[in-house]
């Protein structure tokens, strides 16, 4: 840490720096204590050079008066950022859960908001188009392999059901009214400090359907929700929503499947090749969802059985314990 020194001092005299449990990001964070108070230290092997998507995003959302943590200031060479501190405590710290989606609510309006608002061209560059669609497919794929292997199960995907998620990402990318999305807006990507919520982790903004976002926040394993919630919230969602396209439902479950599909291949990930055991209730809470899913969009029964025998399985081989 001492690299960063010279720069965190030009912001003043700090006392402290502690590092941030560190969560799915590639980056690393720091919290510095200075003697006016904490900033955050954003440590990013991304930043290489300018234009950079991180301060063109944040401008461009407090420019339309989002509450996100101000950047500070930043220094090429040792490619961090300096951040206002958003504090400690996250969406997930929320009970009980009638508070929680009292909360969604605020958020899913700033939500509908961020989808009228014209993107600037780094979020206008940057599309879930069927390429897009189809690595994160693959990144499931390849990670559950792996998982699979590791824990001797023989339960695998079958060529239909393969077939069946292609053709989810194909119905996904022919969207024609892709809009801003946040593309991780989960519970822990939404930070708590003196009666405001921030968002955080936005830099990576691009284009995709309406119910991208939303999908991700209803079926979030890091904050499950009751269904009847859930349905509540959804219909909330498209009662507020200019986006009202015939299928709208369709477009929503559809979303929900490949999201939560997405997040199955990224918590194998971080559980085999990080070694962060925190995420093995995600995994559980993550087929649970699935299979809500499977069954609310009347998707193949394959689909159903693939997630609830492996969940069964996992269960029985005290993976959760």
């Amino acid at each position: 840490m001492e690299k960063y020194h010279k720069f965190l001092e030009s912001f003043g005299r700090f006392e402290k720096i502690l590092p941030i449990a560190q969560e799915a990001s590639s980056r690393i964070y720091y919290r510095i204590y200075y003697e006016s108070g904490t900033k955050v230290l954003c440590v990013d092997d991304n930043f290489q050079n300018l234009p950079y998507a991180f301060l063109q995003v944040n401008e461009f959302l407090l420019q339309n008066d989002f509450s996100i943590p101000k950047i500070l200031g930043y220094d090429l060479g040792l490619r961090v950022i300096l951040q206002e501190d958003a504090g400690e405590k996250d969406l997930t710290s929320i009970d009980p859960e009638e508070n929680y989606v009292s909360t969604l609510k605020i958020e899913i309006l700033k939500l509908l908001k961020l989808q009228e608002l014209k993107p600037i061209p780094i979020i206008q560059s940057r599309e879930f188009h069927y390429e897009k669609l189809n690595f994160e497919l693959n990144f499931t794929y390849t990670h559950y392999e792996t998982f699979r292997k590791s824990n001797n199960l023989d339960i695998d995907f079958s060529p239909p059901q393969k077939e069946f998620l292609d053709q989810a990402i194909i119905f996904l990318s022919k969207y024609e009214t892709k809009v801003i999305c946040h593309r991780d807006f989960h519970a822990r990507n939404i930070m708590m400090k003196d009666s405001t919520n921030y968002w955080i982790d936005y830099q990576d903004m691009m284009m995709g359907t309406p119910h991208y976002d939303v999908s991700s926040l209803l079926y979030d394993a890091y904050k499950p929700l009751s269904l009847t919630n859930r349905e509540m919230l959804y219909q909330f969602f498209k009662d507020n929503s200019s986006h009202k396209k015939n299928r709208f439902r369709e477009y929503y479950l559809t979303q929900c499947l490949q999201r939560s599909f997405k997040a199955l291949g990224s918590y194998l990930y971080l559980l085999q090749e990080k070694k962060m055991l925190k995420y093995k209730p995600s995994i559980k809470y993550c087929l649970l969802n699935l299979m809500e899913i499977s069954q609310l969009g009347l998707f193949p029964d394959s689909m159903y059985l693939f997630v609830s025998l492996l969940l069964k399985r996992l269960e029985e081989d005290g993976f959760f314990e």
